[in-house]
């Protein structure tokens, strides 16, 4: 039996769907980050800059989800929110080589 795109969206569905129901809150992020992060979370990888960047914090795309995890928990600390449970499915970016 083959897959399809089709069954991987809905797999990814179901898994979302799995983690809310164990307490999990999905963070949307954005997929623009911070070149200072970036550079933290993924040291010596070449970044995909943005030619025209919403602001100097958005200006490179984001190689993996940690960035938006590392804001996410930074925000709600900041609200002094005791239990945190994030997941998040979305794109990845990668310099062309």
């Amino acid at each position: 039996m083959c897959s399809t795109a089709s069954d991987a969206v809905v797999g990814l569905d179901r898994l979302k769907n799995v983690l809310v129901e164990r307490g999990y809150q999905e963070a949307i992020t954005y997929s623009f980050i911070d070149p200072t992060l970036e550079a933290l979370v993924n040291p010596g990888a070449a970044s995909v800059e943005l030619a025209n960047p919403i602001s100097s914090d958005m200006a490179v795309l984001r190689r993996s989800l940690a960035p938006g995890h590392i804001d996410a928990a930074r925000h709600n600390l900041a609200l002094q929110r005791q239990r945190l449970r994030l997941c998040a499915i979305g794109p990845q970016f990668s310099a062309a080589e």
